[in-house]
């Protein structure tokens, strides 16, 4: 037959071992839990720390990166604004009539016995000259000069003659005469 143990504690302190037993159990669970709570909130509040120095600095950092954009924004209008002066220049400097060259051929072309006493400009197609001449072969001279490529003919194109007439007072031809410009002559 088997053999029974038998136990001597009485039931009552059987009971209280087990009892003990049991709240040193739920004691050691209770700090293990504890503890790893607390591990939890630790690292929780340590990433929400990290998580809000990220934040932060990636604020900054856009706040950085709106200004340099703003600067630069300034920076590509203003350079806009420049290049449409540009253009405006370029614009006028192309359109530009340089009656400069046109004086400068005038004064190449001018015989010394021909004097001019009025000038006056068309727009940038014509001119015309009116002045007194030592005689007719002077205001020839004159006009075949106007139209020589090496004096006056880079500018000029052709001559018309308005008016010659001799002063019987002083002796001396008065002329009127319409210079035609070349394209591009006084540009």
């Amino acid at each position: 037959m088997p053999r029974k143990d038998i136990n001597l504690l009485p039931q009552d302190l059987k009971e209280q071992k087990k009892s003990e037993k049991i709240k040193k159990s739920l004691g050691n669970l209770s700090l293990v839990s504890l503890v790893v709570v607390g591990l939890i909130t630790f690292a929780s509040s340590a990433y929400l720390v990290r998580v809000k120095l990220t934040e932060a600095t990636f604020k900054k950092d856009i706040v950085k990166t709106e200004g340099e954009i703003k600067d630069l924004l300034l920076i590509e209008k203003e350079a806009r604004r420049l290049e449409s002066k540009i253009n405006v220049v370029a614009d006028v400097k192309e359109s530009r009539s340089r009656y400069s060259l046109l004086l400068e051929a005038l004064a190449k072309a001018v015989p010394g016995d021909v004097g001019i006493t009025s000038l006056a400009t068309f727009g940038a197609s014509r001119v015309s000259v009116s002045g007194l001449s030592q005689s007719y072969l002077s205001l020839s001279r004159f006009i075949t000069s106007a139209l020589d490529p090496i004096l006056g003919g880079k500018v000029f194109s052709s001559v018309d003659i308005t008016a010659a007439s001799l002063d019987e007072v002083t002796g001396k031809i008065r002329f009127s005469l319409v210079l035609y410009l070349r394209d591009g002559g006084i540009k």
